[in-house]
C-alpha cells in the first residue's frame, strides 16, 4: 500500500530505529533525535549540507516515507533529515531556535508517501542498502531488525568491541564483513565468535593483540579487495602475533570476556565535502595531577559514604606501601569502585548499576574540569567503556592493574556519588 498524503509537520514523529544513528531507546523523542542529528557525532547526518543544497525553497522531489503505527501516529521511516529541516524551519522546537545555518522556508504540511510497514521496509532497503548510502554495519543492523536475519560474526564483533568497526571507515566495509572478519578466516589465528561471545585458543591479552593486528592489516591496506583477500590470516600476521598463533595451535578454545577486549580505533574520516579540521592533541595530564574521585567529597551519612572512605583508606595505604605490594594491588581499588556503584544503585533505588552509571555519565562528565575530561580520554574512559571497565574490575584481568585508568574511572564514580548523596 502506498499513497501520497499531506501531513502536518508538527504531527510527524521521527523514527528512532533509523540505522543512520543509535538512539538511547526506541521511545526517543523528536527533541532527542534532532539534538543527536545536529551534534552529528557519527558523521552521517550532514544537516547543514542538505539545507545548503535545498537552496531558497524546500525541495519536495523526494517525499518522506511515513507509516502509521497501531496508535495512528505518523512515523517517519525514511526522510528523517528532510523532516528535521522542516521542523527547524517552522521553529517547532524552541530549544533549537539558535541554529547557525539557513534553511529554506517550509509549509506547515508536507506531502508524504504513506505506506504499510512491509512496503516501507522494502523501499528503504532498495533506496539505501542497495545503492550504497549506508555503511556495512548499518545494512546488517537493518537486516537483523527488520528482515529477520541472524547477526553475522562481523556485527557481533562490532558489538563485542564497543563499536570499533562502525567507528572506523576502513573496517566498516562489505568485503571485510563477507571475507575477512568471518569465523573461517579468524579460526586460522585461533579465534572464533559464537553466540555473541569471543572464544579463543589464547589468553585475553594475546587475543587482543591478534585482533588489533588483523584490524591494523585492514586499516593499512595490507588486506584489500586485491591484496591478501583470500590468504589465511595466520600467514598475514607477523612477529609476536605469529608466535602466539603457533604457540597455542593445539590448545582448547575458551571464552574471552568480550567486554574487556578494547581494539584500537581511528578518528572518523571527515565527511565528504566537509572542511578539514586541524586536530591538536590534548596535552597529557599526569596522574599525580588528578585526585582519586576528583578530590574529597562531602557526602550524606550512609553506606555509600562509608565505602567511599574505605576506598580512600585503601588508596592511601597503597600509595604509602606500594614498594612492598604487588603490581596487582590496584585491581582491589577498581573492584571497590564497582562495589560502590552497585551500592549507590541499591541505596538510590535505581534499576541497577549499569542503568545508573549509563544515565549519569553525561551529567558527571559535564561537571568535570578540562584536565579531568582530558584524563578520561587519555585513559579510554567513555560512556561506551565505563560499564565494561567496571566489570573487568571483578575479574583477574591485566587491565585491572592500570592505576591511571582506575583513577580516571573514579572521577565518574565520585561524580555519581555527589549526584545522589552529596550534601
Amino acid at each position: 500500500m502506498q499513497k501520497v498524503e499531506e501531513i502536518n509537520v508538527k504531527d510527524l514523529i521521527l523514527w528512532s530505529e533509523n540505522p543512520r544513528d543509535k538512539f538511547p531507546s526506541k521511545a526517543s523523542s523528536n527533541i532527542q533525535i534532532i539534538k543527536q542529528a545536529l551534534e552529528d557525532k557519527s558523521g552521517k547526518w550532514h544537516l547543514r549540507r542538505l539545507a545548503s543544497q535545498m537552496g531558497s525553497h524546500y525541495d519536495f522531489s523526494e517525499l518522506p516515507t511515513v507509516v502509521y503505527n497501531k496508535k495512528g501516529l505518523p512515523i517517519v521511516y525514511d526522510g528523517n533529515r528532510r523532516v528535521i529541516l522542516a521542523m527547524l524551519a517552522l521553529k517547532l522546537y524552541p530549544e533549537f531556535s539558535n541554529i547557525a545555518f539557513k534553511m529554506a522556508s517550509c509549509p506547515e504540511k508536507l506531502p508524504c508517501c504513506v505506506a504499510d510497514e512491509a512496503t516501507a521496509i522494502d523501499n528503504i532497503w532498495r533506496k539505501h542498502a542497495e545503492t550504497g548510502t549506508w555503511d556495512q554495519v548499518s545494512r546488517e543492523i537493518f537486516q537483523v531488525r527488520f528482515r529477520k536475519q541472524q547477526k553475522s560474526v562481523f556485527l557481533q564483533l562490532d558489538e563485542l568491541t564497543h563499536g570499533t568497526i562502525s567507528e572506523n571507515k576502513s573496517l566498516n566495509q562489505r568485503f571485510v564483513a563477507d571475507e575477512v572478519l568471518t569465523n573461517p578466516r579468524l579460526k586460522s589465528i585461533g579465534i572464533r565468535v559464537e553466540n555473541n561471545k569471543i572464544v579463543s585458543r589464547h589468553n585475553e591479552e594475546e587475543t587482543n593483540k591478534l585482533m588489533n593486528e588483523v584490524f591494523r592489516l585492514i586499516k593499512e591496506k595490507k588486506i584489500t579487495t586485491r591484496i591478501g583477500r583470500k590468504d589465511s590470516l595466520s600467514d598475514l600476521v607477523n612477529g609476536e602475533c605469529k608466535s602466539i598463533v603457533e604457540k597455542d595451535k593445539d590448545k582448547e578454545y575458551q571464552g574471552i570476556n568480550s567486554t574487556s577486549v578494547y581494539l584500537e580505533s581511528e578518528q572518523l574520516n571527515n565527511p565528504q565535502g566537509a572542511t578539514p579540521i586541524a586536530v591538536r592533541l590534548p596535552q597529557r595530564v599526569k596522574s599525580k595531577d588528578i585526585l582519586l574521585f576528583g578530590g574529597k567529597l562531602s557526602l550524606k551519612t550512609g553506606e555509600p559514604a562509608n565505602l567511599y572512605r574505605d576506598i580512600l583508606d585503601l588508596y592511601d595505604y597503597y600509595i604509602a606501601n606500594k614498594n612492598n605490594l604487588s603490581d596487582r594491588f590496584p585491581a582491589l581499588i577498581r573492584m571497590a569502585l564497582r562495589l560502590e556503584c552497585e551500592l549507590i544503585a541499591k541505596c538510590a533505588r535505581s534499576a541497577g548499576m549499569e542503568k545508573l552509571v549509563s544515565e549519569d555519565f553525561a551529567k558527571v562528565k559535564a561537571s568535570l574540569s578540562q584536565d579531568e575530561k582530558t584524563y578520561l580520554v587519555q585513559n579510554q574512559v567513555s560512556d561506551k567503556t565505563i560499564i565494561p571497565l567496571l566489570h573487568t574490575g571483578a575479574h583477574n584481568y591485566t587491565g585491572s592493574y592500570d592505576l591511571s585508568q582506575t583513577i580516571a574511572m573514579s572521577l565518574i564514580v565520585g561524580g555519581i556519588l555527589k549526584l545522589h548523596f552529596g550534601k
